[in-house]
């Protein structure tokens, strides 16, 4: 390749970097003349693309330019197919954090619409600049390769974008009703929370225990709150009932004192041991379990899984009905968050080592192009695992069928006796320096009438 066509490449390269001056340069512009909010894109656009335009034309008017037409042009054209396929990919590896959201916001936003404005000025720029010079030798054939080039970068960049949104659900479709935030409010009209079978023999009108805990276990004791508390006022409910993502940071809060119980999954070995010793300032009562189960569709027409097959379709060994005796479609297995309860589990005791599928992905709020992992959608080729608790606000019992595993089917005594094999234990954590109200709600929930709530909200209690 020639020493200009070298050239042309490295310039266009640069377009970046004086689109980057132009981003600061409009804002030293907007914040010298006062500019509106709604001047300021276009004060952004234009100055990202004056600054290449008059370096596209400088260029194209004096440098020594190839003869062959391929060589003149395809060096401009590499940079914005490279950067496109580039961007395509890393929608592919991350969606989550593609487009507009997290760390790549700035890389978008350098190479995006200003990188574009700042190109697309160049690029102007050179073909002004070319009006005055020499024809391209060989323009025909030159053309058809151009094209051919663009024709196969168009074709990676499409295999990258498909791999996404061939897995991608667009509307919310048979995903039963999810629960809101709103259903899981206390004291709100209309929430689906359980409520006891009886007024509860304990009434709490004062100094009410601040309850928090992980999301998933939420449906528990938010209800716990509204059939216990009295006298309670609902717009003191963020302070009293709280949630949190990170089950360390619930368990920071209790040892703080700004939380009074916190209800979370049983940690690993090791902090359980550490929580539990004598000298801690925390005491855990195991409290309750929640199965976690295997989900289709109600005509589907399987009579159960073995632990095997359910890991070969969740790292894509098995993909299709038939190779289970089933009809011949796809299946689709859904999946949760990475830091979900459920993946977790299906991460360390079901794939044992293996690496998911990538999961299926749901856009439904369309005013970005923003995706996340798909909550589970009850169609016929579906498979899930999910909490039987979250299950139940979803979907009802004639709507899915719960499939057993290695021939055992997920019912309360199995759950209890511990012969259903997915399941997860649930602690309480309180302070050894608890106040009275705490003590007294804490009992109320290990005595009979918390153990039926317990059972009443989908859980099966650990207490006898």
């Amino acid at each position: 390749m020639s020493c200009s066509c070298l050239y042309a490449l490295f310039l266009s390269l640069v377009v970046p970097v004086l689109s980057a001056a132009g981003i600061f340069g409009s804002a030293s512009v907007r914040a010298l003349l006062g500019l509106a909010d709604y001047v300021a894109p276009i004060a952004l656009v234009v100055a990202c693309f004056l600054p290449p335009l008059a370096a596209g034309w400088l260029w194209a008017a004096r440098a020594r330019l190839p003869e062959s037409f391929l060589a003149r042009w395809l060096p401009l054209l590499l940079p914005p197919l490279l950067a496109v396929l580039a961007l395509s990919w890393h929608y592919r590896v991350d969606p989550d954090e593609a487009c507009w959201r997290g760390g790549a916001f700035g890389l978008v936003m350098l190479f995006g619409l200003p990188g574009g404005a700042g190109y697309l000025g160049f690029f102007l720029g050179v073909v002004l600049g070319l009006r005055k010079r020499n024809a391209a030798l060989r323009r025909r054939a030159g053309l058809a390769r151009l094209l051919l080039v663009v024709s196969v970068f168009g074709l990676l960049t499409g295999l990258n974008l498909h791999a996404v949104i061939s897995r991608t659900f667009y509307t919310a479709a048979h995903t039963g009703r999810p629960a809101t935030w709103e259903d899981l409010t206390p004291f709100s009209d209309g929430n689906r929370l359980t409520r006891p079978a009886a007024q509860p023999s304990l009434r709490i009108a004062a100094n009410h225990p601040r309850l928090t805990g992980t999301e998933d276990i939420r449906l528990l004791y938010a209800a716990l709150a509204q059939a216990v508390y009295k006298e309670f006022d609902p717009l003191l409910m963020d302070a009293f009932i709280s949630s949190y993502e990170n089950m360390n940071q619930a368990i920071a809060a209790l040892a703080d004192g700004e939380e009074d119980m916190v209800f979370c999954p049983e940690p690993d070995a090791e902090t359980l041991r550490t929580l539990s010793a004598q000298d801690s300032p925390l005491e855990v009562t195991p409290l309750a379990r929640v199965a976690l189960v295997v989900v289709v569709h109600r005509d589907n027409s399987l009579s159960g899984l073995t632990l095997a097959q359910l890991r070969d379709i969740y790292s894509g060994k098995i993909a299709r009905w038939r190779e289970l005796g089933g009809p011949d479609a796809n299946i689709l297995p859904f999946q949760h968050a990475a830091d979900d309860a459920a993946q977790t589990f299906l991460r360390e005791h079901i794939l044992n080592g293996r690496s998911p599928l990538p999961p299926l992905r749901e856009e439904l709020f369309l005013q970005d192009c923003r995706t996340q992992v798909a909550g589970y959608r009850n169609l016929p080729s579906s498979i899930g695992l999910d909490l039987l608790t979250r299950l139940r606000l979803r979907f009802s019992a004639d709507e899915v069928r719960l499939l057993p595993i290695d021939g055992v089917a997920p019912t309360e005594e199995n759950i209890r006796g511990g012969s259903w094999p997915f399941s997860l234990t649930y602690i309480l954590l309180t302070r050894r320096s608890s106040n009275a109200e705490t003590r007294a709600l804490r009992d109320w929930l290990l005595g009979p009438e918390g153990r039926d709530f317990i059972t009443r909200c989908g859980l099966v209690p650990l207490s006898p």
